[in-house]
């Protein structure tokens, strides 16, 4: 067998959600039977071990700190710490009363002497924070002892919201939403970690037209009576530990053409875009349904904390969601943009605050900077309504210094510390007209490595949050479906949200450490620089979060053969594994040879940092808490290892098909190929003890898990036996080490050698048909090629070159004045692992470029087409030079380039069609790369 047939067979399902052991963990109570060593108080301490006595004054008719009070006893009970009553001899007494001085929320202080310790919190939340603290101090000091002395904290982060960590995310594929079923996402021990941690907020995620009635649009509403009953209880159980609940929507959301609202409210139509039309907030009633529906659900669930609404830059909302373009829109197109927003929110806030006045309504422009730019973005914080809290994703539209160049960012970040350019100049904007600011963060993990619970690397937390504190932050979103879970880096989230904040980034580290680590603080201090020496390294470019092997690498197969497969989204699980098409991981112009560069850098102090660690195992075989936490950051490196032993192996494989050191670039993809097989079989063994190793909580299941990484490693085995022994066996016979690929060949000529009329002049009909891309399909509703009437649009192209530049034409049939939308994509990988480059150009003659991407703005790449038009057809002549396409001036040429030509048009039938030079076969729509298959819809330019 000379390669394997199928690379997938015998692909594991995915494990049911009645293995999420995590689940039934978070359940279990937060406090355990624990012993301290025995040892006497030192003089600046008291000594609690003879009794502890509760005297509390402070008024809580709501019984809002009765699991405050539990939850204390609990942990004496488990420190072997009796509660007494106060008149006991040696009774060390605890006294709460209500602050007199100090009115501002979570204010508590501490006052701790001989043989009391009097708190004083401004209301029952800081009463709760207190006792934690209490907690954390005699866990400190590894005894029932408290440090003498007076301690006031207040937090400058006033709300602190996550999320259930597995609780559904109300979109696809499984379209669950959490009020629509009877399953306890809350349970009370959950809870209680979250605020011990200092949460006091969760975000659900709602659509407003499913969860509220509303007289003026009746034809929303159904099933909101369960919604509204099951929102009602989760507050009720939230704020039990001092929680409360924030609904999360993308609201108003735009409507198809044909919905009963449209056809029942034809006023509420605004800007049309892929058969969607907007909800137009510019009308009487637009503006009166957002206050209703709002009014009404805040009025069906009291003590509902606020909400969080993305109007802007994520979806199809009102008119201007989308762009700042209108025109389609007989009302906003007589408006601003930031007017437009204004007057979304204002009506928002109107109706929350009408029934409950110290809820929050807190807008998350979340793609502002793409559909508006970031002058805009700044502008509409200058026009937000007073009663309206902004929210900037923190790193957004920042850039980070990575190997000699400034790389550009986009959102989720936790390796990159921020505040992006849009989000400190709208927020300063924000605060100097008095409104409140929050930052929208990642607390725990993000999109770099998802797949693990967190990410121990706590003083990056700590440099955001004091660039926060500089710019007048007063509230944080910790998490988006991913990094929840609770943990030390929700721990640490919490200890940096107050005053007095420390003092420098060595000193928190150092009091996270003995608070978490108090056996071995200083051993932790230094495992974690490391672990965030390495993770500053990781790759700054959104296309290798969402793409490259870091979050489950382990479960890769890898391919020795070029089969050009496509990668799959880090964040879904309806795709295969990832394939071998490298660069689709690539932006920002990094080489494969640098990202391979930066995850050598990761791994390697990521194993310094378990080296500590791994010295410490044998002290905690008693402490099963502290043990996952080794076993987690063991598990981080194999991912850290595996991604950069991955990025390597497809780096020789370009050294090896160049025709260099063939046996010795051989024996050094077998020695990963066999790294990899040890390192799936050790993360199996560490995952079948920690169900939360490979769960992605935005994909709502698992990306690797132990029968996956077992399956990788037999592919692994196959791999050795198969396409190994066949490179080999070439290489013996001297023959190239890989078969030549069975794409499409064009030979594009040289200017020099073109008969006397040059393809400039568009005077080449003789050679237009000889590549024509007939293969018209239709993709709108599924993934699978269908053929097209014969008659159907059809283009033909040439393509030749000089020195400079890459010239073609591009002849398109068809009636021109049926199909004015029409447009034709190029795109071309200029060399090895290169990213790609995409031109497009309609009809019309508009034109745009992308070098690897759609997210991040970057100059146009110039190139120049000209468009005539005829009947029944049209013409482009494009030039393209060759630094554009990606090929260093001056440099030599490669001999090909894999290019792909697109042209969309539309059927007489209404769907969208495509012609293809390539024999197309769609993928899956991918985010950033939609069906491109990288497998098969390109073809060759051999250039001579």
């Amino acid at each position: 067998m000379p390669h394997r047939s199928n690379p997938f067979a015998d692909l594991p399902p995915q494990p049911p959600e009645s293995t999420w052991s995590f689940v039934a963990d978070l359940q279990t109570p937060l406090h355990r039977p624990f012993h301290w060593p025995t040892r006497a108080a030192k003089r600046t301490e008291v000594d609690l071990g003879h009794g502890v006595a509760i005297n509390s004054a402070f008024p809580d008719p709501d019984g809002a700190l009765e699991t405050a009070f539990a939850d204390f006893r609990l942990f004496l009970a488990c420190a072997n710490t009796p509660v007494v009553a106060a008149d006991v001899p040696g009774a060390f007494v605890i006294s709460v009363a209500l602050s007199r001085r100090c009115r501002k929320p979570e204010y508590h202080r501490l006052r701790i002497s001989a043989r009391q310790c009097s708190i004083c919190a401004a209301d029952s939340d800081g009463v709760r924070r207190a006792f934690v603290w209490l907690e954390e101090l005699m866990q400190s000091a590894q005894g029932p002892f408290l440090p003498k002395g007076d301690r006031t904290h207040v937090p400058f982060i006033r709300d602190r919201i996550s999320r259930c960590f597995f609780g559904p995310i109300n979109r696809a594929p499984k379209h669950r939403d959490e009020l629509n079923d009877d399953v306890n996402y809350y349970p009370d021990e959950y809870l209680n970690r979250l605020a011990h941690q200092g949460v006091n907020g969760l975000w659900l995620s709602i659509k407003l037209r499913d969860t509220v009635p509303s007289q003026l649009i009746p034809e929303f509403g159904s099933g909101s009576p369960q919604r509204l009953d099951k929102l009602r209880d989760t507050v009720r159980r939230c704020a039990r530990y001092g929680i409360r609940v924030f609904v999360f929507c993308i609201d108003p959301a735009a409507q198809p053409l044909n919905s009963p609202a449209l056809a029942a409210h034809p006023e509420l139509k605004g800007r049309v875009a892929g058969g969607q039309a907007a909800f137009c907030t510019s009308s009487a009633l637009g503006q009166a349904y957002l206050e209703e529906a709002t009014r009404e659900l805040f009025s069906a669930v009291p003590g509902l904390g606020g909400m969080i609404v993305i109007p802007v830059g994520e979806r199809f909302t009102h008119c201007y969601s989308l762009s700042t373009d209108a025109q389609s829109c007989p009302r906003c197109r007589e408006r601003s943009p930031e007017a437009v927003l204004a007057d979304t929110l204002a009506a928002m806030a109107r109706g929350v605050h009408a029934v409950a006045p110290n809820a929050l309504v807190i807008a998350w422009p979340y793609g502002q900077i793409i559909a508006w730019g970031r002058d805009r973005g700044v502008a509409a914080a200058t026009q937000l309504p007073p009663d309206v809290v902004l929210m900037h994703n923190f790193e957004t539209d920042s850039s980070k210094m990575q190997l000699g160049q400034s790389r550009p960012c986009w959102d989720y970040w936790l390796s990159q510390v921020g505040p992006g350019i849009l989000c400190e100049d709208a927020s300063r904007a924000a605060v100097a007209r008095g409104n409140r600011v929050f930052a929208k963060l990642q607390v725990s993990c993000s999109h770099e490595i998802a797949t693990v619970p967190g990410i121990p690397v706590p003083g990056l937390l700590y440099q955001k949050y004091r660039a926060m504190r500089k710019l007048g932050f007063s509230g944080a979103m910790y998490c988006w479906f991913m990094g929840s879970y609770p943990g030390l880096m929700s721990h640490a989230a919490g200890l940096l949200a107050n005053e007095p904040f420390p003092a420098s980034e060595t000193d928190f580290l150092r009091q996270l450490a003995a608070i978490t680590w108090p056996r071995h603080p200083q051993q932790l201090v230094k495992a974690w620089q490391y672990f965030q020496k390495g993770f500053e390294c990781f790759p700054a470019t959104h296309l290798f979060q969402y793409y490259g092997p870091v979050n489950d690498g382990p479960a890769w197969p890898l391919f020795l053969v070029p089969r050009e497969l496509p990668l799959a989204p880090s964040w879904q699980l309806r795709y295969l594994p990832s394939g071998d098409h490298i660069n689709e991981c690539l932006a920002s112009n990094f080489t494969l040879a640098e990202v391979t560069s930066l995850c050598d850098n990761m791994a390697r102090n990521w194993r310094k940092g378990c080296l500590i660690l791994t010295q410490l195992r044998d002290d905690y075989q008693n402490d099963p808490e502290r043990l996952r936490d080794l076993n987690l950051a063991e598990a981080i490196g194999i991912q850290l290892d595996s991604a950069a032993n991955i990025l390597r192996f497809y780096q020789l494989r370009q050294t090896l098909r160049a025709g260099a050191a063939g046996k010795k670039m051989l024996q050094a993809m077998r020695d990963i190929v066999l790294a990899e097989i040890f390192h799936s079989e050790r993360l199996c063994n560490l995952a079948e003890q920690d169900s939360r190793l490979g769960f992605h909580a935005e994909a709502e299941g698992y990306t690797y898990f132990p029968a996956k990484l077992r399956w990788r490693a037999k592919q692994l085995e196959q791999l050795l036996n198969t396409e190994f022994a066949l490179v080999a066996k070439r290489l013996s016979k001297g023959l190239t080490p890989f078969p030549t690929p069975t794409l499409k060949r064009h030979r594009c000529h040289h200017l020099d050698h073109l008969p006397r009329h040059s393809c400039q002049a568009q005077l080449c009909e003789r050679w237009l048909a000889a590549q024509p891309a007939t293969t018209s399909s239709e993709y709108g509703s599924g993934y699978d090629v269908i053929p097209t009437p014969a008659n159907s649009p059809r283009t033909s192209w040439l393509a030749s070159y000089d020195d400079e530049s890459l010239f073609l034409i591009v002849s398109c049939q068809g009636d021109n004045a049926t199909q004015p939308d029409q447009r034709v994509e190029l795109i071309f990988e200029a060399g090895p692992c290169s990213t790609r480059r995409v031109f497009t150009f309609t009809l019309n003659g508009n034109t745009s470029s992308k070098r690897d991407d759609g997210y991040l703005f970057r100059e146009q790449l110039p190139w120049t087409v000209t468009v005539k038009q005829q009947p029944n057809e049209w013409r482009a002549a494009v030039t393209i030079p060759w630094q554009s396409i990606g090929i260093d001036k001056g440099g030599l040429l490669p001999t090909s380039i894999r290019f792909a030509l697109f042209r969309h048009t539309s059927l007489a039938n209404g769907q969208n069609a495509v012609n293809t030079w390539a024999d197309a076969l769609f993928t899956k729509p991918r985010l950033v790369w939609g069906q491109l298959n990288p497998a098969t819809d390109f073809g060759i330019l051999e250039l001579r």
